[in-house]
């Protein structure tokens, strides 16, 4: 009996198989390489789009034109500028056929002269002395050629070198560099009459209801309380007009994008923390113990009242004194026990006047970093590091009255952080700078 071993059969199967084997493999290498592709051409063209918004962002600044659009490279880019109380919200899109890119700029002003001394005092006939242990680390820009040193009883003397620095003298000094038109704008409420969402009565935005508050403009028609604890990657913007009184309850916490404008009085009770807020008050605001802000602006017709807190760089706090409203003459920003990084200013419709008591005042227990700025009396008993730029220094010892004494001041314009921008408004001539930049996709 013969066996006949026949494996040919076998062998096709085979060759077969290992050529399936390699082809597949060769078409997922081919896959992988074309996705991959794919990937690194989005990846590109997303840069693309990146960078036309910031290189649009640098054209503007530089021109500092209006709204624009701009077309390079197939990439549509527009740029929409919007005032944020005293800052530039610059948003800026860029769009092509397959992608698109949204980013916010916060735009502030290089600071620059007169704001590179430690002390500009503009009042024009200026009678100046100094007393006890101030110690100026800074230029001091003055009308007059020579300040005084004095004594005052139960006030230890200095030794007389209280200036380390120069002195510098100009007899015109402008007492009044914030722009009306800007200043103006920020209480303008230009759009009361639009497209957004009513609210009648009263508003508590809680945790609850957060889900259903959607970004826009509200209208709100009594008063509003804000009791939450708000973490949230959105950067639109929400704008609430309220008629009546705004209260933020102690803990709340929140990051949201948003700006209050109220026609009455503002509180914010203890152990806030909060972020990107802009607060636009025809009242008073009244800020109690244990609270943190950062990138926030408080603005008010009337008196500003801040007890026990830290405001991060960029802060703004705002008070606008005016003839016609009445007790504005009063009006006061009272700073006790509190850090301010960033720009406390003080805005007079006319300057000079006698029964103005008008005044920022701010207590030995408090630390500010940046620039203090008033068109009237300024009441400095803390620290300052930066500049400050006043029509007078005021104090009140023993029911007398001192003014353009400089009493025990510390003032470092040198320690001043080089990257601290002004708020827009105080330049003739912007310089713009981006302080901030939030990428929306």
């Amino acid at each position: 009996m013969k066996i006949i071993n026949d494996i040919r059969g076998y062998t096709l199967i085979s060759v077969l198989m290992i050529t399936f084997i390699v082809i597949t493999l060769l078409f997922s290498i081919l896959l992988v390489i074309y996705f991959n592709n794919i990937g690194t051409i989005k990846l590109i063209n997303k840069k693309k789009l990146d960078l036309a918004c910031y290189s649009a962002i640098q054209k503007y600044m530089y021109s500092n034109n209006e709204d624009i659009l701009i077309q390079d490279d197939n990439i549509n880019v527009s740029i929409l500028k919007e005032q944020k109380g005293l800052f530039y919200e610059i948003t800026v899109s860029a769009i092509n056929i397959s992608d698109s890119s949204k980013v916010k700029y916060l735009i502030a002003n290089r600071i620059k002269e007169p704001f590179d001394n430690a002390i500009v005092i503009s009042r024009p006939d200026l009678r100046a002395t100094v007393v006890g242990k101030t110690k100026i680390y800074g230029n001091i820009l003055v009308t007059q050629e020579k300040i005084n040193e004095g004594k005052i009883f139960g006030i230890e003397s200095g030794d007389g070198n209280y200036l380390i620095g120069k002195m510098l003298i100009k007899q015109d000094i402008n007492p009044c560099l914030l722009q009306d038109s800007i200043t103006k704008n920020v209480f303008l409420n230009k759009n009361l009459n639009f497209d957004g969402y009513e609210i009648h009565g009263s508003f508590n935005l809680n945790n609850e209801n957060f889900s259903n508050f959607l970004p826009g403009r509200y209208f709100i028609n009594d008063n509003l309380t804000i009791d939450a604890l708000i973490n949230t990657k959105n950067q639109e913007t929400y704008r609430l007009f309220v008629r009546g009184k705004v209260m933020i309850a102690r803990g709340t916490k929140s990051n949201l994008n948003m700006v209050i404008i109220s026609d009455s009085s503002v509180v914010i009770e203890s152990n806030i923390n909060i972020e990107n807020l802009v607060i636009i008050s025809k009242g008073s605001i009244t800020i109690n113990n244990d609270s943190y802000f950062k990138n926030v602006q408080l603005f008010s017709e009337k008196n500003i009242y801040i007890t026990g807190c830290q405001f991060d760089y960029p802060s703004i706090i705002y008070s606008s004194v005016s003839q016609e409203r009445k007790g504005s003459l009063d009006n006061q920003i009272s700073i006790k026990s509190s850090f301010i990084n960033g720009a406390i200013l003080l805005d007079c419709s006319e300057i000079g006047l006698i029964d103005n008591r008008s005044k920022i005042a701010i207590d030995e227990k408090s630390k500010v970093q940046g620039l203090i700025y008033s068109e009237n009396n300024c009441e400095l008993y803390s620290e300052l590091i930066g500049c400050i730029y006043t029509y007078n220094f005021y104090y009140k010892i023993n029911e007398n009255e001192y003014i353009n004494w400089l009493i025990n001041q510390k003032i470092n314009r040198i320690n001043l952080d080089k990257y601290f921008l002004l708020p827009i408004g105080l330049l003739p001539k912007n310089e713009f700078v981006i302080l901030k930049e939030t990428w929306i996709y």
